[in-house]
């Protein structure tokens, strides 16, 4: 079989691009309650961390599960931190995320529903 360089060298071009637009990581995360607040909701907060190909940068989505329902969906920066604000039950939805220092592993959320803390909460990874 004769191969020219030409033919080699496609081929090894179409490889890579094929390699490189396929390639994403994906993290899940879920919250653990860490204080409680208001009993009258269940809470919880799902975080997606994605890493575009040849990219450092994490894309962190959290979404906010008030009683099994997905109310709240959007954005963190690069470092977890950031703050989200919708409405439910008629009341101003506020969830605030950060963490506590630069070497601190774990975000933190704070959910309020109104003028009521609904809890606290650590993001911790989710294992498969």
């Amino acid at each position: 079989m004769n191969l020219t360089k030409n033919t080699i060298a496609f081929a090894f071009l179409a490889l890579a691009t094929i390699g490189m637009s396929g390639c994403a990581t994906k993290y899940n995360f879920h919250s653990v309650q860490t204080e409680r607040g208001s009993s009258e909701y269940k809470v919880e907060i799902k975080m997606e961390k994605r890493f575009k190909t040849l990219n450092p940068t994490p894309l962190n989505t959290i979404s906010i599960y008030l009683n099994d329902k997905e109310v709240l969906k959007g954005p963190l920066d690069n470092t977890e931190t950031g703050s989200l604000e919708g409405m439910f039950d008629n009341k101003r939805l506020e969830v605030e995320c950060g963490r506590k220092g630069i070497f601190d592993i774990y975000s933190r959320c704070v959910v309020h529903l109104g003028n009521v803390r609904l809890g606290k909460y650590e993001i911790v990874q989710t294992v498969k």
